[in-house]
């Protein structure tokens, strides 16, 4: 640009008239100004932008942190809510089971008793029988019942 453009451009500008000269240098400096000046302008345009961006970033942050601290606030209240309900179902199951096994212990006890009552039965059944036939040999229900496995037992060895 030196060597091959400067040089024309320099002789045609000294053809130039000096008072046309210092007026075009006047223009051409009132244009740089001018172009500076809008330079500047949209620079402090464009940083009023980024403090409002920054503003609003705080802003954004702020909301943000609000709506954490809500939603961690929120998840916790269910949270309680779920222990405390799954506490009480945990309450009602233990109970449910505790009301069955006494009424399965009742039941037990009521068949315990019937069962002794109908070996009883048996056992006086089985007397009065005894008394009209003395002969029979019939000593009682677990001595009989010993009588009859060993009766099956001698006849397997045959």
């Amino acid at each position: 640009m030196v060597y091959v453009v400067h040089k024309p451009v320099a002789k045609f500008i000294e053809t130039w008239n000096e008072e046309f000269l210092s007026i075009f240098t006047f223009l051409v400096t009132i244009c740089m100004v001018y172009d500076f000046a809008n330079a500047f302008r949209e620079a402090m345009d464009l940083r009023a932008l980024l403090v409002q961006a920054e503003d609003i970033k705080k802003r954004l942050s702020a909301v943000l942190e609000e709506e954490k601290e809500h939603l961690s606030e929120t998840v916790m209240e269910k949270k309680e809510q779920l222990v405390q309900s799954v506490e009480e179902r945990r309450e009602q199951f233990t109970q449910s089971v505790e009301e069955k096994k006494e009424h399965l212990d009742k039941m037990i006890a009521e068949l315990e008793t019937a069962r002794e009552k109908l070996r009883e039965g048996m056992e006086k059944h089985s007397k009065q029988l005894l008394l009209h036939n003395p002969g029979s040999g019939y000593t009682g229900m677990d001595e009989e019942s010993a009588e009859v496995k060993k009766r099956l037992l001698s006849k397997r060895r045959k």
